[in-house]
């Protein structure tokens, strides 16, 4: 007789998805998230975090996207959100903020790339990295080239 596996469930891991629950807004860092749950009193290694952020986007309760530096990456939880953008996201490199993107015109480029070059776009995980209208404006960089 075949057991079936039964999926570990630690009160750390039930911690931290708690908690990206409550940040669901926001792309954070492993570390971002240790940071914040040390910060709420939760006590939590650096390793759980990993498997726990792992596990999730294996079941595509969390969004993964490389970090806009090119260094480690960012997670987002979804698995309750009832908001995510079925176009993607706009992340700001300099100050981090993230939106969701709703662009109809989109569309068109999906096609595009799908038809002509044989590729199948994931919507929800396409992130188009750039200035966000208030670091442009602070910096002088509006409508120039990032």
């Amino acid at each position: 007789m075949r057991r079936e596996k039964k999926r570990y469930r630690s009160k750390p891991r039930a911690e931290i998805i708690k908690h990206l629950k409550l940040w669901q807004a926001e792309f954070l860092t492993v570390e971002e998230i240790a940071e914040r749950l040390a910060k709420a009193g939760v006590k939590v290694g650096l390793t759980t975090i990993y498997r726990t952020v792992n596990l999730l986007e294996a079941e595509n309760a969390l969004v993964k996207i490389p970090a806009a530096d090119g260094n480690g990456a960012l997670y987002r939880y979804v698995a309750d959100s009832a908001e995510e953008s079925p176009y993607g996201k706009l992340q700001c490199r300099d100050c981090g903020r993230s939106s969701n993107l709703d662009c109809s015109h989109l569309n068109e480029l999906i096609e595009h790339i799908e038809h002509d070059h044989h590729f199948q776009v994931s919507k929800p995980q396409t992130m188009f990295y750039g200035l966000c209208e208030k670091c442009s404006e602070a910096d002088g960089r509006e409508n120039k080239d990032v």
